[in-house]
Formats: C-alpha cells, sequence, structure tokens
C-alpha cells in the first residue's frame, strides 16, 4: 500500500496541533486550578477569618487535588462570621471571574476567558452540589437551611449549568482557530481529542496524587452529609457493641 505525502504530511500536523493544543489545554487548566485553590483557600476564606477577628491555624492544599483550610482564634463564632468565612472563599472566585473576564475582553486573551469562565462555573457547581449534599464550602448551608436547600442549590447549578454552555461554545469557537484548516467536523473531532487529552492527564494527576498523598482532614471536608452521618452511626453502633 502506498500512502500519499500529503495525506502523510497532513495527517503528521494535525497530530502535532493536537498535541500543541492538548499541551496549551493541560498548562492552562493546571495553572488556573492551582492559583484558583490558593484564591479560594487563602484569599477567600484565609482573609475572611482574619477579617472577623479569627486566625488561619493550619491548612493543606494539593499540587494537583484539592485542599482545606483551618481556622480558629474566636471562642465563639457568630452565625454572620461562619456564613461569611465559609462562603467567602466562592464569593472571591466569583468576583475574580468577573474581573478577569473584563480585562479578557478588552485584551483579547484567551487563557485569561477560559479562567474567567472555569472560576465562575466552578464557584457556582461546587455551592450547588455543597448545598445539596453537605460538600466542603456548603455543609453550612446544607445544615442551616435544611428542607429549603433547594432554594439556593438549584438556581446556583442552572446559573452554573448556562455558563457552561456558553463557555463550551466560545471557547470552541476560539480554540477551532487555532487547528490546521480542515473541515470543520475534522478540526472539531481533533479539538475533542486534544480536550481528551488534557483532561485525561489532568485527572490522572488528580487521582494519582490523592492515592499517594492521601489526607483524612480532606476526605472528610469533601464527604456528603449522608456520608457523615452513616460515619456517626457506625461509629455509635461500634461503642455500643464495644460496651456490651
Amino acid at each position: 500500500m502506498i500512502c500519499h505525502p500529503r495525506r502523510v504530511g497532513a495527517r503528521s500536523e494535525s497530530a502535532r496541533a493536537v498535541a500543541v493544543l492538548a499541551a496549551w489545554c493541560l498548562a492552562v487548566s493546571v495553572v488556573v486550578s492551582r492559583a484558583g485553590l490558593v484564591l479560594h483557600e487563602l484569599g477567600g476564606h484565609g482573609l475572611a477569618a482574619l477579617a472577623v477577628g479569627g486566625a488561619v491555624t493550619d491548612w493543606h492544599l494539593y499540587w494537583f487535588a484539592g485542599g482545606w483550610i483551618e481556622y480558629g482564634g474566636v471562642r465563639a463564632w457568630s452565625p454572620t462570621a461562619i456564613a461569611v468565612v465559609s462562603l467567602a472563599g466562592v464569593a472571591v472566585e466569583l468576583v475574580v471571574a468577573a474581573g478577569l473576564a473584563g480585562w479578557a475582553r478588552r485584551r483579547g486573551a484567551l487563557a485569561a476567558s477560559a479562567a474567567a469562565w472555569a472560576l465562575a462555573i466552578h464557584a457556582l457547581l461546587y455551592l450547588a452540589i455543597g448545598a445539596a449534599d453537605g460538600i466542603g464550602d456548603g455543609a453550612w448551608l446544607h445544615q442551616r437551611l435544611g428542607a429549603a436547600r433547594g432554594a439556593v442549590a438549584i438556581p446556583a447549578a442552572l446559573v452554573g449549568l448556562v455558563a457552561t454552555a456558553i463557555a463550551a461554545r466560545r471557547l470552541a469557537g476560539a480554540l477551532l482557530t487555532t487547528l490546521p484548516p480542515r473541515p470543520r467536523a475534522v478540526r472539531v473531532a481533533l479539538l475533542a481529542a486534544a480536550l481528551a487529552l488534557a483532561g485525561g492527564a489532568h485527572a490522572a494527576l488528580v487521582v494519582g496524587e490523592l492515592r499517594l498523598r492521601p489526607d483524612p482532614t480532606y476526605a472528610r471536608v469533601m464527604a456528603t452529609a449522608e456520608t457523615r452521618a452513616i460515619d456517626r452511626d457506625l461509629a455509635a453502633w461500634r461503642a455500643a457493641a464495644a460496651a456490651r
């Protein structure tokens, strides 16, 4: 079988384009997620704790996964202080996302635009999932709102999903222009391959680090309210069984 030189060259060019775009997407996702983590934990929760008279007593940030921050320094935290500190991470992400979006629009910076969308979507969906299931920052809302938690979780999830759809459309359109001139269906397939490679690599880094460096505190923070309730019931049953 004889391969036409032009076809071989086109395939090689497409493969290089996919590799370059995948590397770019991976680099942007890692940088944005790491900067967002520091911003969320230290710039959000940490500064909020200091603002209400508390102090940061401990913290742990992963290189590729998430993290947590512990604050204290106040004998009795008021409901307002708890609310401010609990939601400060999400609030800071949304504010910074808005600022980045404005700057990216004026400068035409694709990476900054991607960062703005990523921070906003993460904040909205993290708030929605947390309020619904009692995970992370939303644990306080989950407990405080009780049966009315859907009033926060549902709107936040809907806005986050709409933002995801808009971001996908706009960013995909911009990224398609970076690929070699091919039929649109081919460029869409190349973009999908690049995103799959970048997403798979980032996910592998996160999963690998969580397995190599497990942290019990992080596991508790990211556990759902239902899981924590089951763990409490199981611990009580074991204590009762041991006493018997």
